[in-house]
């Protein structure tokens, strides 16, 4: 089928695009690691802050929830992460 065909080329020309953005940050990275390497673990402690931070906050959103309205997959999830 013809939309099947557009469909598929899209994809493709999606999923190419897409990993060689990836690559190309990556790259970005690895030369800001060996240029500055102060200024890249500082960006890297500031990321890890960040997530850490937002971890945080779901937890406790999770306690505030009425003990019967979570479901099981998400008790089980912060329940894991202690």
């Amino acid at each position: 089928m013809i939309g099947d065909e557009i469909f598929t080329s899209e994809w493709e020309a999606a999923r190419k695009q897409i990993t060689s953005r990836r690559s190309e940050r990556k790259r970005k990275l690895d030369q800001q690691a060996i240029i500055d390497p102060e200024a890249f673990n500082r960006k890297n402690i500031k990321k890890h802050e960040k997530e850490r931070k937002r971890k945080k906050k779901l937890l406790e959103e999770r306690k505030m929830v009425a003990p019967g309205t979570q479901s099981k997959k998400q008790k089980f999830n912060s329940v894991e992460k202690m």
